[in-house]
């Protein structure tokens, strides 16, 4: 997968590699995403929970995505409050994108595409974190036993 147009020097912050990298992969699956963390006006609260939209090549259906980027193998950010509908403890995103970068990763290796012999990469669809996943703080959390024993069935290989 290519990631042309990259802007590595700018951030080595995972969150923002993350972001770039759901972006290179939803372009790779046919799909054009864009970063609705800052709403338009038109949008306003039809995001709210997620990184991203994406929509498919026929533009019929579109998907919206949370992406995570993390530096510690089987762990998961905490959520935003917005991130979880707070009744039911589902999450809002159709799918969370998770990106794990080993802390010790050669950031010049990723921006020339050899991302993925290094890069963990997840995609948890909605409804595969439950309620016994989650415990709220002022975020939510999704607990190390989800990340350790269930986050492996969906790596992208």
């Amino acid at each position: 997968m290519a990631n042309k147009g990259f802007k590595w020097d700018k951030f080595k912050h995972p969150e923002k590699a993350a972001i770039e990298l759901a972006i290179s992969y939803e372009k790779s699956q046919g799909r054009q995403a864009r970063s609705v963390e800052f709403k338009d006006k038109a949008d306003k609260g039809k995001y709210n929970g997620c990184d991203l939209k994406s929509i498919f090549s026929d533009r019929k259906k579109e998907i919206t995505i949370e992406v995570k980027g993390v530096t510690r193998e089987h762990h998961i950010p905490d959520s935003f409050i917005s991130e979880f509908d707070e009744k039911t403890q589902e999450m809002k995103s159709d799918f969370m994108y998770v990106f794990y970068f080993p802390r010790n990763i050669d950031w010049e290796h990723v921006q020339k595409g050899k991302y993925w012999s290094k890069v963990k990469f997840y995609i948890i669809p909605k409804g595969a974190i439950k309620p016994e996943d989650l415990s709220i703080k002022k975020a939510w959390r999704i607990s190390c036993s989800f990340a350790k024993q269930k986050m492996e069935n969906f790596i992208v290989k």
